[in-house]
């Protein structure tokens, strides 16, 4: 059985999908899990394979979404990438970006900020 926690933060998996699609990302896939980790979701738009965290929020009392990707989540985010792109070749030729979602419900409805190209590698 699924936690509070693990259904919340799948609704708000579910809403950055839906709200990428909207701006005309396509979806490649969702919750690729690897050895190294788990990517939320990965599309693509015309010229960039975009991976995307998503953080889901019911309150702010442990800093806001951008402040919970770790350094450390970073790195397993761009190890995890890698393998996608092993298993993958087809999408080697695009640039890749990393973008965060934070899906805030501590207000109704819900409220969606898009961190595009929030790090990188390096």
């Amino acid at each position: 059985m699924k936690s509070d926690r693990q259904k919340l933060g799948r609704v708000g998996e579910n809403i950055a999908k839906k709200y990428l699609q909207d701006l005309g990302y396509e979806l490649i896939t969702t919750n690729f899990r690897a050895k190294r980790g788990e990517i939320d979701i990965i599309c693509r738009n015309s010229k960039d394979l975009v991976l995307v965290e998503v953080k889901s929020l019911r309150t702010t009392n442990y800093g806001s979404g951008e402040e919970r990707i770790s350094k450390m989540k970073q790195k397993k985010l761009i190890k995890t990438t890698y393998q996608f792109l092993e298993s993958r070749p087809e999408f080697e030729s695009l640039g890749v970006r990393f973008d965060v979602i934070i899906v805030n419900f501590v207000k109704y409805p819900a409220q969606i900020s898009h961190y595009q190209g929030a790090f990188w590698e390096g």
